[in-house]
């Protein structure tokens, strides 16, 4: 890690809550509970804490190559804890083992309007015929993992939740605006949240109708 590149993040040894200029999104261990990850703001990095607050290590930084973020805006962790980033602004997952070394990533943006004519609706549907099978994201912004390490990402644009195996292959998606089950209103309002409980079933906020949705029967349909 260049330190000089994030002035306001010390050497590891020196790092804590406190001196963090700002965090979002943790996410504690699940075979070590006395462990959890938190994002840092700015500086798109990754920390990883003791029960006390002290860094243990961290990764990450601005860009867009593997193991760098833009925007980090989720972390899961699965039963081996590995952790899960969702790289907001790059449209991607990237996984890590528990020490931050990099062991993939999946997805890829939705078109432009220059790659694909018509609407936006029109669009989505084609790439979606076109690319069956290949993660696409449109500012991914929610992750949640369950018990048999099933990932479920929320696209914050697309209002789209999708759920995958560890390795990034799509299993299922729905969603989109409405305000009907499983439906979210869209901007300025999205669906910003999920989490997953100890019986795998599934809960979303959905801001712009002011609700929490149980959508675990739609995740396994």
């Amino acid at each position: 890690m260049n330190y000089e590149e994030f002035p306001f993040i010390q050497p590891i040894q020196k790092i804590s809550i406190k001196n963090i200029h700002s965090m979002a999104f943790i996410c504690f261990g699940r075979r070590n509970k006395n462990i959890f990850y938190a994002c840092s703001d700015p500086g798109d990095l990754v920390i990883k804490f003791d029960s006390k607050g002290n860094a243990l290590t961290c990764w990450g930084g601005n860009g867009e190559t593997a193991g760098k973020f833009e925007t980090p805006s989720a972390i899961g962790v699965d039963t081996n804890d590995n952790v899960y980033i969702a790289d907001r602004l790059n449209n991607r997952i990237q996984k890590f083992d528990s020490n931050g070394n990099f062991i993939e990533a999946w997805g890829e943006s939705i078109p432009d309007e220059d790659e694909y004519e018509g609407s936006r609706i029109e669009r989505i549907k084609l790439w979606r015929t076109q690319m069956r099978g290949v993660p696409r994201f449109d500012c991914p912004f929610g992750i949640a993992l369950d018990s048999t390490d099933k990932v479920y990402v929320i696209d914050e644009d697309t209002l789209r939740i999708q759920k995958f195996d560890s390795k990034g292959n799509t299993l299922i998606s729905w969603g989109g605006e409405g305000d009907g089950p499983g439906k979210f209103r869209g901007s300025p309002a999205i669906a910003s949240a999920i989490a997953v409980d100890s019986n795998d079933n599934i809960h979303v906020t959905d801001l712009g109708y002011h609700r929490i949705q149980n959508l675990t029967a739609m995740a396994t349909s």
